[in-house]
């Protein structure tokens, strides 16, 4: 038996058991035996993969078969069985489903008994393999079920698929295959049997850069690399023992492989799926980010791959179609990730294959001498800088190691610049003649025909030789069409003049192929070009049933004709090889070369262009079963799942038709769209497909309803916006998130619809849910020209603010955004109010602080042009815009402050504060030395007593003492505040080394004590630094000997605010506060659980929650912030008070909130903990939770903590929605957190728990969501479909703003936004609109009257007023009589 075969087998085998249970994971009924059935088939999949590595390098030696495993092998063996079971399993589920990325509903094919005797048999067959390879007691085949016994035990079967998922969405074990498959057999022995080639293969950390031209074979070289590679693996040969092989596809249109992350991850993922490699680092991560709902950052990934990769002696990466990543700046990128990352401590071996694009080839180098750096010298470099213009110029080369380059090392020369670039071993890829040659006869050889014209006439193989392969130019693909074209005709003499006039070029194979296209039989070829069309013309791939389904459906359908169906796979193989089936079945051209030769010759193939399609969409969308309305109900989501696999054309009509219409428009479409829009139940039906389905971002559909203005401003379609408005349509009708069609065209730049919405007389003052008006749009989006017509209207509020958006003026977003354009022409607006106030992030905040707060130094200069700007206004802080900026570190915007006058001596409201105070805690230098040399006060102290220096030690900030201290000598570092405390008091807290050297060399004294008769010394104790303390010994000791020496010490002078030195503090020398067992706080702090457990059984209540004297924390406090969860149960244990606050008022609940410690908060809540007790400042502790994702805040609210209206409800639904929080999505959504909205990636919050794989959640969300009734209108609305309501027009802001202060939901302010941002680094952004259930909507297209419902609504209650007075009047005399 051949190793290697059976090898393959066993994976193969692997594969279909892995894809099973995905398979069994879509089906939506079995019951148990569906849950049953996946376990068994998951345990199988398992030991199989421990199969395939006994039949790896550490069992299989010399090609000989473990011989406790032979019988597993033979015809009738165990392997065998197992295939049949899976294959027959895979065939009956495969019935139900195409396997595409269209979600499936699948039917179970089993009844009870049917599926009890498959579950029975699987299990018995995999019980037999697994004690097989337990006999065979090789290591690899131990280590490998040992992994997958950790697995099991660190995570359930059920959760195991959704560990390799969750890694990546991309499947290139899956992809390899499928390549492997198409390749021919013999080929590229020429680059394999090549000295560079196994020179890179047996070197260590070395890099292949492979360029060839479109069609050379790229993409089929690097499978055919992987595959040698596995095989020398297999079989330890050619330095690839104990080695792991990556494959990475890049695809120009497929947005997925664009992406750097989830090419990374792939890599994890290829770990998992290919060498079973799952440890508890991958679990711990996984569980880790499943439960916050989060993504790993890069670095996390990497550090992940870091442990995967040392399991193995080498790893390769191959990494093809570079050229084919988008962006130009992600290539080096990926590049410069792979190749570095690892170069120093790992040996990975890199292979990149791309087109000849001089801006990827520059970055490649094969040199047969060392590179060694001209800067320090440094030899034989992995990679460099290179400088081209001195090896044009002069022939001489200039390289520079990184570090070199970092420091400003250059070659002098002027106008020469340096770019990064890799040592590597280049082989251009090119088909050779052997390959072709192959290839040419194996196609003859299996074609019948060309079979027998070969055999009847003499030279005609070796004219076909020298015809397609001698002329070819080095491309598989122009040899592959030229043969299609061979292949294709009738007879001899056909064949002999086609080898005429075979073309050279790919170009000329495209317009051959479509030559035999038209070719074809009349009815055939109409429908192949039809067929063409769609897969040229979509606007993105579409699966093989939706192209059915599109090509099925004529104008004026009802419903689709099953009898129409022509299959995509019979019409994909007429077209000559231009197009194929990807992984996913969806139909893609066959290469980026044929996208561009359509794209250059439609006109030629395609004259009538895609009015079709639009037809087609327009069609569809009208059939019967949308023109009855939305999906709606308890089961709205299954209903519309349901839909989408019924009618699997519908996601690609509903969010393409408008764009298809706006590129070609014609009279008879137009009419046709008309009629869609104005047909509510189609209207109904295509909204909620958008909302289901459209994430494109900041444009994507984002309410749940909306009116035929609102589509057609959607797609930009102006006619039919003046044709509705014509017919009668409102202009200021709002969707379900308050936004007219009005703020749609602003969003989307359409100033011709705008304008045509304002000359119907739609109100420019409109605002939705969020707060937002038309002109917040345009300044936030930065739509210049769309902000000049809004400010052209007459009846424009410039300084517009509302409370559901805190406030935020038109000029203060301009300020937020740094849009100067947009502030320049509100500053000329005669009714300016710039220094009007907002209230987030804080009360008080003007345009002015907050551009300076976020940097915006243009912003900041534009506005303090104006002559009545208050450069030193003051929000509910008291912090001024010099503050932010010089607390942020925007020296260029502190600067023009200060330029223009600012104030730095404005106190901060309770600390007293000043700005250079600020500067020091953030650890801006530039800013602190900017302060000084403007003037700052150096001896300014705040309400605590506390100076400049007292804010440098306890921040560690020791160069920032320095600057302080060379600038005024006289500042004193024994200053005491007033608690006391000195600088050393403060440091000695946090042990920064370099900062208590600081303080010691100018004189600090670790004896004086504090108010509590505490000295550093014993602060250092308290706090476990004996390091510390030894520095302290040796800073007294020298002391002493000073004073010895000169009868005084070096100690600082201590003065008052004007300077006047004062008497200074009592020392001690003793070492009587070193004395004594520490303190129960400090134990805790310090995790001291030993000394904990035996001191706690005889400590009183008291002693335990003796708090410390700075901070008044009690050691509760300390271990919920710096210790175990251990040590915070064995407190509450032994009565520690939960509920203590400490100076600010703050309990342990309070800390764990403002931490993220989840186990402490979940151990306080089970102790008691009251979730609603408030800090100084009024804070609950889920409010600690406020402005980055602490996912602590999800357990407070499950476990019932208040919620209201000034908490970001939305952002916490956000954070439930990817973790799978039930209950506290149930009670943010009944508080009035946003479901209809969605964010900035055009995903809502249903579709957020869909991505994390929460079904269940998803479901409650939709279940739980208000929806307006007709009361709830300003002016009536009739229904649709889904039941969403008509709602009114929002020209009065007055009536808005009443209409939504009832409401709960509030959207956090933008610099809470990029706070969050900067926490979550992109995952998961804060969500852009916050929509208002109480404000009303609007969707139909006929409007109707509830005058005389509110009439007997008033009525009804007045009767029943009445009726309860007389039964009141009535008990009263009842009892009466009684008595």
């Amino acid at each position: 038996m051949d190793p290697l075969s059976i090898a393959a087998s066993v994976a193969g085998l692997g594969t279909l058991a892995y894809q099973m249970i995905g398979y069994l994971a879509q089906v939506k009924a079995g019951g148990k035996e569906r849950t049953q059935l996946r376990e068994e088939v998951t345990h199988l999949w398992l030991t199989l993969t421990a199969l395939q590595e006994i039949l790896s390098p550490d069992a299989i030696k010399e090609d000989r078969i473990p011989d406790a495993i032979r019988p597993l092998l033979a015809p009738d063996g165990v392997i065998q069985q197992i295939k049949a079971q899976v294959e027959e399993l895979d065939d009956k589920i495969k019935t139900q489903s195409s396997h595409s990325r269209i979600k499936q509903s699948l039917a179970w094919p089993f009844t009870q008994k049917d599926a009890m005797q498959i579950i029975n048999r699987i299990s018995r067959l995999q019980a037999t393999l697994h004690n097989s390879l337990t006999q065979a007691n090789y290591r690899v085949a131990q280590d490998t079920y040992r992994d997958g016994q950790e697995v099991k035990k660190a995570i359930n079967e059920a959760k195991l698929k959704e560990l390799i998922e969750w890694i990546s969405p991309l499947n290139f074990v899956a992809k390899q295959s499928m390549i492997w498959s198409q390749h021919h057999k013999g080929t590229c022995k020429w680059f394999l049997d090549r000295d560079d080639f196994r020179e890179w293969r047996e070197g260590e950390s070395t890099i292949l850069f492979c360029p060839g031209i479109p069609g050379a074979g790229k993409t089929f070289l690097s499978s055919i690399v992987y595959n040698e590679l596995e095989s020398l693996r297999l079989r330890e040969e050619g330095g690839v023992k104990g080695a792991a092989v990556f494959m990475l596809y890049c695809k120009w249109d497929d947005p997925l492989s664009q992406l750097i992350d989830n090419l990374l991850s792939s890599l994890i993922k290829q770990c998992v799926q290919r060498y079973g490699a799952v440890g508890d680092h991958l679990v711990e991560l996984f569980e880790k980010h499943s439960k916050e709902g989060t993504r790993p950052a890069r670095e996390q990934v990497l550090s992940t791959l870091t442990l995967l990769f040392r399991r193995f002696t080498k790893v390769f990466v191959l990494l093809d179609g570079l050229d084919e990543l988008k962006e130009e700046s992600e290539r080096l990128q990926l590049v410069r990730t792979l190749e570095s990352h690892w170069r120093d401590t790992l040996p990975v071996n890199l292979m990149v294959t791309s087109r000849p694009l001089p801006n990827i080839s520059r970055h490649f180098r094969d040199v047969p001498y060392r590179i060694d750096c001209d800067g320090c010298g440094k030899e034989d470099l992995k990679a460099q800088y290179h400088c081209a213009q001195c090896e044009s110029q002069d022939d001489v080369s200039y390289d520079l190691c990184e570090p070199c380059f970092m420091d400003n090392k250059r070659c002098g020369n002027k106008g020469h610049s340096l770019f990064y670039q890799y040592n590597a071993t280049i082989i251009p890829i090119a088909a050779v003649e052997e390959d072709l040659t192959t290839y040419v006869q194996w196609r003859t050889n299996t074609s019948d025909f060309l079979q027998q014209c070969v055999d009847m006439k003499d030279g005609l193989m070796d004219k076909i030789l020298e015809t397609v392969v001698r002329d070819n130019g080095g491309m598989f693909l122009l040899a592959k069409f030229n043969m299609d074209t061979l292949e294709a005709k009738l007879n001899i003499k056909q064949v002999m003049r086609a080898l005429q006039g075979l073309p050279k070029e790919l170009d000329g194979t495209y317009t051959d192929a479509m030559t035999r296209i038209t070719e074809l039989p009349a009815s055939t070829k109409e429908s192949v070009l039809e067929f063409l069309r769609w897969v040229v013309f979509a606007e993105q791939p579409l699966h093989e049933r939706a192209i059915e389904h599109a090509l099925a459906v004529e104008q004026g359908d009802d419903d689709i004709d099953d009898d129409n169906i022509i299959r995509a796979r019979i019409l994909a193989n007429k077209c000559a090889g231009l197009v194929h089936f990807d992984e996913s079945d969806c139909l893609r051209l066959v290469h980026y070369s044929a996208e561009n030769y359509f794209s250059q010759h439609r006109d030629r193939w395609f004259p009538d262009g895609s009015p079709k399609l639009t037809s087609a969409c327009l069609s569809y969308l009208q059939f019967d079963a949308f023109k009855a309305g939305a999906c709606s109900g308890q089961d709205e989501a299954a209903e519309f799942e349901e839909r989408l696999e019924n009618y699997p054309f519908l996601r690609y009509a509903a969010m393409s038709w408008g764009r298809h219409l706006r590129s070609e428009p014609t009279d008879d479409l137009e009419t046709q769209a008309i009629s869609f829009l104005t047909h509510p139940g189609c209207l109904a039906s295509a909204t909620q497909a958008l909302w289901y389905l459209d994430s494109q971002g900041g444009i994507s559909w984002d309410a749940k309803d909306g009116s035929p203005i609102h589509l057609a401003t959607h797609f930009g379609l102006h006619h039919l916006v003046e044709e509705l408005i014509m017919r009668g349509y409102k202009v200021d009708l709002r969707d379900i998130n308050g936004a007219t069609p009005l703020a749609l065209a602003v969003i989307r730049n359409n100033r011709d619809i705008a304008r045509t919405l304002l000359r119907a007389g739609a109100s420019v003052n409109s605002v939705d849910n969020g707060g937002r008006a038309p002109l917040h749009q345009a300044i936030r989006y930065r739509r210049l020209d769309m902000t000049r017509l809004l400010l052209d209207q007459p009846d424009i509020d410039v300084n517009l603010g509302h409370p559901k958006w805190s406030y935020l003026t038109p000029l203060i977003t301009a300020a937020i955004w740094g849009a100067v354009n947009e502030i320049n022409l509100l500053l000329a607006r005669p009714e300016i109010q710039v220094n009007k106030t907002c209230t987030s992030p804080a009360v008080g905040t003007t345009a002015l602080i907050y551009a300076a707060r976020r940097g915006e130094t243009d912003a900041v200069k534009a506005l303090l042009t104006h002559p009545d700007i208050d450069i030193d206004a003051k929000d509910d802080s008291c912090t001024t815009a010099l503050t932010y900026a010089s607390q942020g570190g925007y020296y260029a915007t502190a600067e023009a402050l200060l330029d223009k006058g600012a104030d730095t001596e404005v106190m901060q409201a309770g600390s007293e504060g000043t700005a250079i105070m600020r500067a020091i805690d953030g650890n801006q230098i530039s800013n602190v030395k900017l302060l000084i040399k403007r003037g700052a006060n150096l001896h300014h102290k705040d309400t605590f007593g506390r100076g400049v220096l007292h804010s440098a030690a306890v921040n560690k900030r020791a160069e920032i003492l320095r600057i302080l201290l060379a600038k005024d000598p006289t500042l004193d570092v024994n200053m005491r505040d007033a608690h006391g405390k000195t600088t050393l008091h403060d440091i000695a807290r946090w042990g920064h080394t370099e900062t208590i050297e600081v303080l010691l060399a100018h004189g600090g004294d670790p004896t004086i004590k504090d108010n509590h008769g505490r000295t550093p010394m014993r602060v250092a104790r308290e706090m476990n630094l004996p390091h510390v303390l030894d520095m302290f010994r040796a800073a007294r000791e020298r002391q002493k000997a000073e004073k010895q020496a000169t009868g005084r010490t070096n100690s600082g002078l201590q003065r008052t605010d004007t300077g006047s030195i004062i008497p200074g503090s009592k020392r001690t020398d003793t070492n009587v506060s070193l004395t004594g067992a520490l303190p129960i706080w400090s134990l805790a702090r310090s995790d001291k659980i030993e000394e904990l457990k035996e001191i706690l059984p005889d400590a009183s209540v008291d002693e335990i929650n003796l708090t410390e004297p700075d901070m008044g924390q009690a050691a509760l406090h300390f271990a919920v912030d710096e210790s175990s969860i251990e040590v915070v149960k064995l407190l509450i244990e032994h009565g520690a008070d939960i509920n203590m606050p400490n100076r600010y008022g703050r309990t342990p609940l309070h800390i764990a909130a403002m931490y993220n410690r989840w186990d402490s908060a979940e151990a306080l809540i089970d102790a008691g903990a009251d979730m609603t007790l408030k800090d100084i400042w009024g804070h609950q502790a889920l409010l600690m939770a406020e402005h980055i994702e602490r996912t602590v805040a999800l357990l407070l609210i499950e476990r019932g903590a208040p919620l209201d209206s000034s908490m970001s409800l939305d952002s916490y639904l956000n954070l439930a929605a990817r973790g799978g929080y039930v209950e506290a999505a149930r009670r943010l959504v009944l508080a009035g957190a946003d479901v209809w909205g969605k964010n900035t990636w055009g995903k809502s919050q249903y579709a957020i728990a869909k991505e994390y794989g929460h079904e269940d959640l998803a479901k409650i969300i939709l279940q739980l969501a208000p929806r307006p009734s007709v009361s709830e209108q300003e002016e009536s609305g009739s229904t649709i479909g889904s039941g969403t309501s008509v709602g009114t027009d929002a020209t009065d802001v007055t009536e808005s703003t009443n209409a939504t202060s009832e409401s709960v939901s509030q959207e956090k302010a933008p610099d809470s936004q990029e706070k969050e941002s900067k926490e979550q680094k992109g995952d998961a952004a804060e969500k852009e609109k916050t929509p208002d259930p109480t404000q009303p909507v609007a969707l139909a297209s006929t409007p109707v009257q509830v005058t005389e419902l509110n009439k007997a609504s008033t009525l009804l209650s007045r009767h029943l007023y009445t009726v309860v007075w007389i039964l009141v009047l009535i008990t009263a005399t009842t009892v009466a009589r009684i008595y």
